[in-house]
């Protein structure tokens, strides 16, 4: 049997805070390792501070010099496995019966498929981890038009539509952030293979022209050559836009967002390339030529030199301003995007601020509202800070963002969906007024931080490169020995990555 416990401290100023503790026990049966973790924490929503994972040998598994680190990473698997439905439902739809869907659903307290939740878990971690159910989950958020409609000109025939998660303001055109689907379909055609990729290629192109030129009639402004809609995922109006906004739909509508157009992009681009693999260049040059225009809106409208950030929305003038409030997964977009180039990148991570714990997702906070997504660190975010930093070398940012996750994973035995952004806790004061157990968001950016940054694997269409960024501070948590990941599955084949370790060393600032 192997051991290991890890304390984490309170913030600083909490007057009654404590140190707490997690251990792990790793025992061995017939078909892998068992863990036992237990923690010292108060958890959110149940009293249980207890729980055992058993391996399954058909999974993705770690071996480090760390039974922690392995039965974080087991841990995150598991909280998928937990989602992996054969129904979903929601109150709002089919009066809550169950629908048929062997989906992945978005968490415990979510169970549902939302369009951003999946998108991103997808592009973060779940494609590498179970690519064919990661797609049917996608493509339930696909849909053509009711039958009867007359549609405008400018859509393809038989194209599809991207369903509209449904925002503060209502759904499309409010809410244009749909085109987030780019991001996990981006994914799953560099991890689906044959038939399944050629199809999945097929609704993917339908589904993104559809939307494409629908977005392009109903949200783009030629003034300024960005779309209107609201904030990707910060889509709780009360939460980040200005009080006087609230009652003021337009106002919201009328604004850009700098997530919601870096999914544009991201739609743009992938269209452009999957034109191009049917051999239909008009199209490819099309979406091409307007991804191009749309990168160049993005840098002119958002930046502020002056604080080294890209705004996170700008007013509803035409041609719109920046204002000054910012939110880490639009700037984390931004950054793994390749929009901002390598320089305004690390400026970017080394100026937006973070506490303690993690990195809060927007900035400044809004004085007098409670916590969800205002004074709140989310652990999806956290993990595009983290893939962000590793793609343009930012020591400081990932170590802090590795911190963050692993603590929150750890603490509360759950890839939770958020917490308070100074204590680290699931409920302090007044928030986060929802916290799901194994938010999917948070399971794959689990998934995506061991995978994709520490391993540096990373599917392409015609093959995987490998990548791994470790630093000395990560490296430490690793253990003494080798470091492995097993059981990853591409195109059919198995693969094992082994990271021969060098010497551990005090881990830097």
């Amino acid at each position: 049997m192997r051991e290991e416990s890890l304390s984490f401290p309170p913030y600083p100023t909490e007057l009654s805070g404590r140190d707490e503790t997690v251990e792990v026990r790793v025992t061995s049966s017939s078909g892998g390792r068992v863990f036992d973790l237990t923690t010292t924490a108060e958890r959110r929503d149940t009293s249980v501070r207890h729980r055992q994972i058993a391996e399954r040998s058909a999974d993705p598994r770690v071996v480090t010099g760390s039974p922690l680190f392995d039965a974080l990473f087991a841990q995150a698997v598991d909280d998928a496995r937990l989602n992996a439905v054969s129904s979903i439902r929601d109150g709002a739809y089919r009066y809550g019966e169950p629908i048929p869907c062997e989906c992945f659903q978005t968490g415990e307290k979510w169970t549902y498929v939302w369009t951003r939740d999946v998108s991103y878990a997808t592009h973060l971690g779940l494609a590498v981890l179970d690519p064919e159910r990661a797609a049917t989950t996608l493509l339930y958020k696909v849909s053509p038009f009711r039958d009867g409609l007359t549609l405008p000109d400018e859509l393809p025939a038989d194209s599809l539509q991207i369903v509209q998660d449904t925002g503060s303001g209502g759904s499309w055109p409010v809410s244009t952030d749909r085109v987030s689907w780019a991001f996990g379909a981006e994914a799953l055609l560099d991890t689906l293979h044959g038939a399944a990729r050629a199809a999945f290629a097929d609704t993917a192109y339908r589904a993104l022209s559809g939307t494409i030129e629908a977005d392009r009639l109903a949200a783009f402004d030629a003034a300024d050559g960005l779309y209107r809609g609201e904030q990707s995922f910060l889509d709780w109006r009360d939460q980040t836009y200005a009080p006087w906004a609230i009652d003021d739909l337009t106002t919201i509508a009328t604004s850009k967002a700098l997530s919601t157009n870096v999914c544009h992009y991201k739609a743009l681009d992938l269209a452009a390339r999957l034109a191009a693999e049917r051999g239909d260049k008009a199209k490819a040059d099309r979406y091409a030529g307007w991804a191009a225009e749309l990168r160049a809106a993005i840098d002119r409208g958002f930046w502020l030199e002056g604080k080294g950030l890209y705004a996170s929305i700008t007013t509803p003038d035409s041609p719109a301003l920046p204002v000054e409030k910012f939110d880490m997964l639009g700037l984390s977009l931004v950054i793994r995007s390749w929009i901002a180039g390598r320089e305004r990148a690390a400026r970017v991570l080394s100026t937006y601020p973070h506490v303690p714990f993690g990195v809060p997702v927007y900035y400044p906070a809004q004085a007098d509202v409670f916590c969800y997504h205002n004074r709140a660190i989310w652990p999806f975010v956290t993990a595009y800070e983290l893939l962000a930093a590793a793609e343009v070398q930012a020591v400081a940012a990932f170590d802090h963002a590795f911190d963050s996750l692993v603590r929150a994973a750890a603490l509360n035995l759950d890839n939770v969906e958020n917490q308070e952004w100074l204590t680290g806790r699931t409920w302090f004061d007044d928030g986060p007024r929802i916290s799901s157990a194994r938010q999917l968001w948070s399971v794959g950016g689990y998934l995506g931080m061991v995978t994709a940054a520490l391993f540096g694997y990373r599917p392409e269409a015609d093959g995987f490169r490998l990548a791994p960024f470790l630093t000395a501070h990560a490296r430490d948590r690793l253990g003494e020995g080798r470091a492995e990941l097993h059981g990853l599955v591409h195109h059919g084949k198995r693969v094992a990555i082994t990271l021969d370790l060098p010497p551990r060393v005090a881990a830097q600032g």
